[in-house]
């Protein structure tokens, strides 16, 4: 980070600060600024919330209030430092997922003493704090939502067929979706992130091509590793970026299906993205896909040696895939953030508030 950069940093945390202090949020909630998804959450779970709330980049200036870390990064640094609020306040810390090598989790213990409430979106995650320390009755299992007002099947065939042009996927193609970041950095992303598994999405998207004519449609950042297996496999892609989240919905509506190949995860967000937009979702079982992934109405959790079958088998079958668009909407509409911010508040929020 340059001298520049690094002032004009420091500029907008105070400034964030000074708002804070003038703020008469009763819950703050704390973002990267520069995390498109967290920020994203925050955003949506105190736009909806029935109390005061503020979203911010830093705990500084807040007095007693509730401060919800929206990651365990906002929290705890890779470098372990600590972000200890003021005592008046209440903590509360949400850790999408574990990574195995992760150091934080052998600071479990020294962690939860300065926190009131810890929060996951998923059983997988909630165990495994659990199992490294996490006092259960100190645990809230909370899942992520999704905007129902952006995401939402095609209206019509003709809608799907005008997002296929658009994008210049041939109509006849079987096109399977993608839209995470899977390498490294933010640069060509050529060197793969194992725990998103872009390895296996590869694996699998080769099998496939052998049998159907399918098409890749990628989004984020960072997704050099996956266009180079994909070429080298002459397997034909369309790779777009998008400028918010919201952005992704038409992307969604001209899928077939919808692939996840991660080892781990705290949501993934597509699982309910792709699901509102009546869309297919075949999974590795990682964050909340076992928990939402029916087998029947929405989608398919699978081994990694288990997805080609599954995606194949969706694929294949029109009348499947449109039983889906049908019937994962209704499911997934449980997930809207007003119905998961509800929960937030009385869940997490308004018992710590009691406590003030």
């Amino acid at each position: 980070m340059t001298f520049f950069n690094h002032a004009l940093r420091r500029a907008n945390l105070l400034r964030n600060a000074a708002g804070n202090v003038v703020s008469a949020a009763k819950v703050f909630y704390v973002a990267e600024s520069a995390a498109w998804s967290i920020r994203h959450d925050g955003s949506m779970i105190t736009g909806e919330l029935p109390m005061p709330s503020r979203l911010c980049f830093t705990h500084r200036g807040i007095l007693n209030s509730v401060i919800h870390f929206g990651s365990i990064h906002t929290f705890c640094d890779s470098r372990g430092r600590v972000r200890i609020p003021h005592s008046s306040n209440k903590v509360v810390v949400t850790w999408f997922h574990i990574s195995p090598e992760d150091p934080r989790t052998q600071k479990i213990s020294e962690l939860d003493r300065a926190v009131d409430q810890w929060h996951t979106s998923c059983e997988i995650t909630r165990d495994a704090l659990v199992q490294f320390g996490v006092p259960p009755e100190k645990l809230k299992v909370i899942p992520l939502g999704v905007d129902i007002t952006a995401f939402n099947p095609p209206s019509n065939p003709e809608e799907k067929t005008a997002l296929r042009a658009l994008l210049g996927i041939p109509m006849d193609a079987l096109v399977v979706g993608s839209f995470q970041k899977d390498g490294e950095g933010f640069g060509e992303g050529n060197t793969p992130k194992p725990i998103k598994g872009p390895d296996i999405f590869c694996d699998v998207m080769e099998e496939i091509a052998k049998e159907l004519p399918v098409h890749v449609l990628l989004s984020g950042p960072a997704r050099g590793y996956v266009k180079n297996r994909l070429d080298s496999a002459g397997i034909p892609y369309t790779h777009r970026y998008v400028e918010h989240p919201d952005d992704l919905a038409p992307f969604y509506r001209a899928l077939d299906a919808y692939l996840i190949g991660s080892r781990v995860e705290g949501g993934p967000k597509s699982v309910l993205e792709a699901g509102a937009c009546g869309i297919p979702v075949i999974s590795t079982p990682v964050g909340m896909a076992p928990e939402i992934l029916d087998g029947v109405n929405n989608g398919f959790v699978a081994e990694p040696d288990g997805l080609a079958t599954r995606l194949h088998q969706v694929l294949s079958d029109a009348s499947l895939r449109e039983h889906i668009r049908h019937e994962a909407p209704k499911i997934i509409e449980k997930h809207s953030w007003s119905s998961i911010a509800a929960r937030y508040a009385e869940e997490l929020y308004e018992p710590l508030i009691r406590e003030l």
